[in-house]
Order: C-alpha cells, then structure tokens, then sequence
C-alpha cells in the first residue's frame, strides 16, 4: 500500500519556502460526486501518446474489467483515434502494438491514422468537458460520444513570445546543449516542454534542471559577462528509448535506455501511483538540494 502522504501533498507547506506574494493560494471543495446514476455509454479520446493512452487503460479496466483476450461488448464503449499509423510513437511498433493488445482486453478500440477535424457543440471537452459531443474525423467518418477527452499532447504556453525566438511548432529555439536562447541575448534560459532541445519528456526535465541551476548560480556568483567566466556546463539529451506507459491497474509497456520493459515492470516503476511520490519534492525544490 501506497503511503497517503505521498500521494495527497500538502500544497502550502510545499510552497512555503517561497516569497507569498509569489503565489496564490485557493481552496475549493467537490460539491457533488455521483457513483450511481452515471449514464456515460461511449467514450471518446483523441491521441495516441502516453496520456491518451494512460487514459484508456484505466477507465477501460474500471468501467469494464479485463479479459484474457479482446473483451467483446463491453459496457463502456471506448475509442482512442490517433493520427499515427500506430500507438506510441516514442517506442517501437512492437511495443505499441502490445499496449493495443492491453486496451483491447479491457475494451478499447482504436482508430489510427485519423485525426479528430470537427468537435460538436465547439468546446466540448475543453470548455463544457461533460457535454455530450459528435466528433467529425478527417477521415470522414463520424463518432458520438457522451465524453470526449481530448488527449493530443502540449501545447506551448509562448504566445507572449516574440516569434523571432520561437520553432516551427511554437517552442523556445534553445541551444540543446546550454538551454540558453541564443538569440534573446546573455543569460536568457528555457527549460521544460516550451524549450526545444529535447523532446518533451519529463526525466529530460529532471535532467536539464542541474544544468541550468549550475550555469545560472555560476554566472551570479562572478558577477561579470558570461564571455569571462569559463565554460557552461553542457546537457546532452538521452536518446536512447525511453517511455512507460501503464494500461491499467496492472498492465503495461514500455522500455528503459533502448531495453524494453516486462509489464509487471511498468507497473512497479509508474503504474502503482504514477509517480505522485515524487510531487512533494518537485514542488519544494528538495529534488534538486543538492548539487549533482
């Protein structure tokens, strides 16, 4: 069993550390939780990545239990549409389609190289994510669903960005070795998703933090420009496969430093609690007290 502390982190003690006026803080309770008259029969989820599919498995195992093999007429009808020719496509087609094999069995169907054109009522499952939705493919064909969970990966929050430092897909153009934004001028840095010298991963992330954290303390302490203070020191993005993905309660696939995973593996790494122990120590900093 889970410890419960691990799982439900204390947010203002987390954030305690840091200025208040920095944040803010809002309390807020569930006025209404209903298990009996739920009347969902079909579900929709548009993506085939990691979330899409993370998704899948676990309202598939709950809503319709698990098979041994492909779970006829289920009692929640599921689909996943994926505009990829297979699921997964940060691990090899052999993986993913294992994964598809776990969906089928708590039944989850799929529906590839289709991507989601037209949403009706505009806004269903973002702004109204209750409301019933027919969902237009660019296929031609056309789902119902009385959910749809639009699961299509990151967007970039850089709007606010001067285009001039922006990719192609709407990322920071960094150095993909000094996360610095070279074009922006000395000591202007991007870490995270909205950077562009990885990929959007978050054991990159963890990576890149003692990176910058270096580079930036290193600059502050000389207090001179950065053309007199030596060398940065360098990230270099892992690009060996690396992906988990949990299918379930169970159930799951993926691959670690380009080795494939067994299932019970996935599992034991992520799929107990998708690694919500980690939270407390990425939110206070104590990830990265030390230097490494």
């Amino acid at each position: 069993m889970v410890d419960q502390k691990k799982l439900f982190v204390n947010i203002p003690n987390a954030f305690e550390q840091y200025p208040k006026n920095n944040f803010r803080f809002v309390n807020g309770a569930a006025v209404e939780l209903d298990h009996v008259e739920r009347t969902v029969s079909s579900i929709v989820i548009a993506g085939g990545g990691p979330a899409g599919i993370e998704t899948a498995g676990e309202l598939g195992e709950y809503l319709n239990g698990r098979a041994g093999a492909n779970l006829a007429n289920p009692k929640v009808s599921i689909t996943v549409v994926t505009a990829g020719s297979e699921l997964l496509p940060a691990l090899r087609p052999s993986i993913a389609r294992k994964a598809e094999g776990f969906l089928a069995m708590v039944g989850v169907t799929v529906v590839k190289n289709a991507r989601v054109k037209t949403v009706v009522p505009e806004g269903a499952g973002t702004d109204s994510i209750a409301t019933k939705a027919k969902l237009i493919l660019d296929n031609g064909s056309t789902l119902e669903a009385d959910l749809y969970i639009p699961a299509t990966g990151t967007i970039p929050n850089t709007s606010f960005i001067n285009k001039e430092f922006l990719t192609a897909d709407g990322r920071v153009d960094t150095n993909a070795s000094t996360l610095r934004i070279n074009k922006a001028g000395p000591r202007i840095y991007a870490v995270g998703d909205v950077g562009s010298y990885s990929r959007p991963a978050i054991h990159l992330i963890l990576d890149a933090i003692p990176i910058l954290c270096a580079n930036i303390k290193r600059l502050l302490a000389t207090g001179r420009e950065e053309s007199s203070v030596g060398e940065d020191r360098v990230f270099k993005s892992d690009l060996r496969e690396t992906q988990m993905v949990p299918t379930g309660k169970n159930k799951g696939v993926g691959a670690a430093m380009g080795f494939q995973l067994p299932s019970f593996m996935v599992w034991l790494i992520k799929g107990r609690d998708y690694w919500l122990w980690t939270t407390g120590g990425l939110w206070s900093g104590k990830q990265w007290a030390k230097e490494s």
